[in-house]
């Protein structure tokens, strides 16, 4: 009706508008946005208030776009404006889950040396180890020492004693934890814990569980997944609560973690645009059900009460 349709209206909301010029057209099959000199007439102050306002696009097509708009960043950074944007729009990014993107974005340009520096050198060791890239984040790490960048929580030193560990130099990695242990004031057992396991693997690793508590670093968990994805050791749940976005595709593809927690990463995933359907059937798949369960779905459902993740990829291999 035409009260309806003026309601619809009305409904378009200002974070919406930023995001559309007035040629653009949405329909069902394509959405299209002019991103030439977009970000010039942007003021930085209401581009915090808009980012704000974005927690979530139910739209894909809508989300590629705007996503795609946030890459497309072609600012002179040599102006102190640009250079404000640039941060809030790397730090988006990363909100969004899109670590790749933000560090693809990062590495096309020539950093400013400003007082967002260790945000950005920081971004880029995260990625390098969330995506298990090892060799990469340790010589990304050595290029940062050759610059005498220091990063908060003795991050580039930590990361020093862990590719030490890899390179099987085991006493000089001895030497640096030692160091580290006498010169750090708050403790981060965690990473100790992480290292004494790492170091003597004849240990039943299987039966280990680390659990994050208070003494742990919270801007050091990409650190930590790293390391635990070495010592063949599940990531928890509280990794997840961290960093829902960045941090679901390291526990999907982590084998020792348990398969509950992969599927909840990977449905959490799937709905923030970081998966396809495809990869996410796949993970329902895995689940090995028996043919007495899926012959027997009541049976079965009352055992699988309250685990949601394992219920979903039941019902799925009964659909399928």
């Amino acid at each position: 009706t035409e009260e309806e349709s003026i309601t619809e209206e009305e409904s378009i909301t200002e974070e919406e508008s930023i995001i559309e010029e007035d040629n653009s057209s949405i329909d069902n099959e394509e959405v299209k946005i002019d991103a030439s000199n977009f970000w010039e007439g942007i003021d930085p102050d209401r581009l915090k208030i808009y980012f704000k306002n974005i927690d979530s696009i139910n739209s894909s097509t809508l989300y590629n776009e705007f996503v795609k708009l946030l890459t497309d960043f072609n600012l002179d950074i040599n102006n102190s404006k640009n250079n404000e944007i640039l941060f809030l729009i790397i730090k988006k990014l990363v909100d969004l889950g899109e670590i790749q993107k933000a560090y693809n974005l990062i590495k096309s340009i020539q950093l400013p040396n400003d007082e967002n520096l260790i945000f950005y050198k920081t971004l880029e060791l995260n990625f390098l180890f969330s995506t298990y890239q090892l060799n990469e984040a340790c010589e990304l790490k050595d290029d940062f020492n050759l610059q005498e960048l220091k990063l908060p929580n003795y991050y580039l030193e930590k990361a020093d004693i862990f590719c030490l560990v890899m390179e099987e130099k085991l006493d000089e990695a001895n030497l640096l934890n030692s160091i580290l242990v006498e010169t750090e004031v708050n403790n981060d057992q965690y990473f100790q814990d992480l290292l004494n396991i790492i170091l003597n693997p004849k240990n039943d690793n299987e039966k280990v569980s680390l659990t994050l508590t208070k003494d742990y670093f919270e801007d050091l968990i990409f650190l930590y997944s790293a390391m635990l994805r070495i010592a063949e050791l599940p990531l928890t749940e509280k990794f997840l609560q961290i960093d829902p976005n960045n941090l679901s595709i390291p526990i999907i593809l982590s084998n020792a973690t348990e398969l509950e927690l992969r599927i909840k990463a990977a449905n959490k995933a799937y709905l923030n645009n970081l998966i396809s359907i495809e990869s996410l059937a796949a993970l329902y798949q895995s689940v090995d059900f028996n043919s007495d369960q899926l012959n027997n779905p009541l049976e079965t459902l009352e055992k699988l009460q309250n685990q949601n993740e394992l219920i979903m990829a039941y019902f799925f291999q009964l659909a399928n």
